[in-house]
């Protein structure tokens, strides 16, 4: 009877050790494909000089991406609604462009850029290309890989220097 518990628990478990194997893989291969992305993108943002490595958007979206990639993050409209956007914001968000040189803003894909291309006009700066802040945009913007190179791209073509 031992003899048959042996065999039976031997039988149950080997399904269990090849399914760990295999996860332990998959996970191996993701952390890869995710590190490749991250490489890439420090590679491409070593172009802009790092005191222009500020990144003015609209909204508190962006805080993982400046962490990881060593930018100052400025979201000049913080997290409030439209209605919001007193003449007093207006003067201060102007303010914070100028003073801190700001040469860029970034829109996001979904979100209303009005008030954001008002500030960049009356403070002399560029509007960017939107980024992309959720992955709910089809396409490119669908996956985190995707999402990633989008806004890397449109970033380091804002403020790198044109040469």
């Amino acid at each position: 009877m031992a003899r048959l518990a042996k065999v039976v628990a031997e039988a149950l478990a080997a399904p269990i050790r090849r399914a760990r194997r295999l996860m332990k893989a998959g996970a191996r291969r993701r952390a890869r494909a995710v590190q490749g992305p991250g490489k890439w993108a420090r590679y491409q943002i070593a172009a802009i000089p790092k005191s222009d490595r500020k990144l003015v958007t609209a909204h508190a979206a962006f805080g993982y991406f400046c962490k990881e990639y060593g930018f100052r993050f400025v979201p000049v409209m913080g997290l409030a609604r439209e209605e919001d956007y007193s003449p007093k914001f207006i003067a201060e968000a102007l303010e914070v462009i100028r003073r801190e040189k700001i040469r860029a803003v970034f829109p996001e894909d979904q979100a209303n850029p009005k008030i954001l291309k008002e500030l960049a006009q009356q403070a002399g700066v560029a509007v960017a290309e939107p980024l992309i802040a959720d992955g709910t945009t089809p396409g490119e913007g669908s996956t985190f890989e995707g999402m990633l190179r989008h806004n890397v791209a449109a970033i380091v073509k804002a403020l790198a220097p044109r040469g």
